[in-house]
């Protein structure tokens, strides 16, 4: 459970990811704390530093938009405030295990496979998602963190 500074922060950095002149500095003006007490915080919470604390939610609101958009990946790095789609590329694979178009490739195939509509479609059919729909997205992102964390140990 996140403590109120941490949660402050979230919703902060959610709010603000797709700024350009989002920063560490603003985010402390915005919880009003000093960088050493916040990263103290995040860090106690999460057990990752702010920067990493921030990445991982730029992170999560790209999965969410490569699986919910048609938006191309370029896009989607400006979109969630990562500066270069080389970078955004490299993040991803780091976090997920995989590069976000096989991402978002295989979260299409679940779709199909379960029958969900693809990104960017409604069905009023589907308007709730299955059980198998859901236990497949998350089998694919816990294969995922786990390949990323492998990747991560054999080549640090």
């Amino acid at each position: 459970m996140e403590d109120e500074v941490v949660r402050r922060a979230r919703e902060t950095i959610e709010a603000r990811l797709h700024e350009p002149s989002f920063s560490i500095e603003v985010l402390c003006k915005e919880v009003h704390m000093s960088r050493s007490q916040l990263h103290r915080r995040i860090k106690q919470q999460t057990g990752l530093s702010t920067s990493l604390f921030i990445r991982k939610i730029r992170l999560e609101r790209a999965a969410k938009l490569l699986k919910d958009t048609n938006d191309n990946i370029s896009e989607i790095a400006y979109q969630t405030g990562i500066d270069s789609p080389q970078n955004f590329s490299k993040y991803f694979s780091l976090e997920y295990g995989m590069a976000p178009s096989a991402y978002r490739k295989s979260v299409l195939e679940a779709q199909k496979v379960s029958g969900s509509p693809a990104a960017g479609e409604t069905s009023t059919s589907t308007v709730q998602t299955s059980y198998l729909s859901t236990t497949i997205i998350y089998i694919i992102v816990i294969l995922s963190v786990i390949l990323g964390l492998i990747f991560i140990i054999l080549y640090k």
